[in-house]
């Protein structure tokens, strides 16, 4: 859901429906890309659980998450251009 909104946001801040592309496949990409390390043994299994303690995902992880993400919306935000609807 929250991707979701961040793609909408993405397009209808940038005017751009390439922009929303772009961030749906830097999305897939990191997860193809971190699920293939860690089944190649690059990576450790480990860093699957990273940002875990006790089965809660820890602020550690969800406060620059957020902060990037938010700081991105805002500069798309900022950037925005307004949408022209054709008849």
């Amino acid at each position: 859901m929250l991707l979701g909104a961040l793609l909408g946001y993405s397009f209808a801040w940038s005017g751009s429906l390439w922009t929303s592309i772009t961030v749906h496949f830097l999305n897939n990409a990191l997860v193809l890309i971190m699920s293939y390390l860690l089944n190649t043994g690059t990576l450790p299994k480990s860093l699957e659980k990273a940002g875990i303690v006790d089965d809660k995902v820890s602020l550690v992880w969800v406060v620059p998450a957020a902060l990037l993400i938010t700081g991105g919306l805002f500069l798309l935000y900022r950037m925005k251009k307004p949408i022209r609807l054709e008849n």
